[in-house]
């Protein structure tokens, strides 16, 4: 069995990724750009513990550059993982 080395908190770790990050140089997912590709813009209310009592999104879908309005009632139940009011019947 091999050795564990408890004290590994205190010894120095080579970055490999440290020089790209901290000029500037390192990818991340959203410096990519596909041909085609579609961007997803979250809305959130803007009223805390608010209730969604109906939902019009023509105006949205009317907008320039938009594909899809994606709600409940086109993509079905949204599963949350937080019980907190206003989530009971999600």
């Amino acid at each position: 069995m091999a050795a564990i080395n408890f004290f590994s908190h205190w010894t120095r770790h080579l970055r490999i990724d440290g020089p790209r990050k901290v000029t500037g140089l390192a990818k991340y997912a959203s410096d990519f750009q596909f041909p085609g590709m579609l961007y997803a813009v979250p809305v959130e209310a803007t009223i805390a513990n608010g209730k969604l009592l109906r939902l019009d999104p023509t105006a949205a879908e009317k907008m320039p550059g938009v594909r899809a309005v994606l709600h409940r009632g086109n993509i079905g139940n949204i599963s949350r993982t937080t019980h907190a009011p206003g989530f009971d019947r999600v």
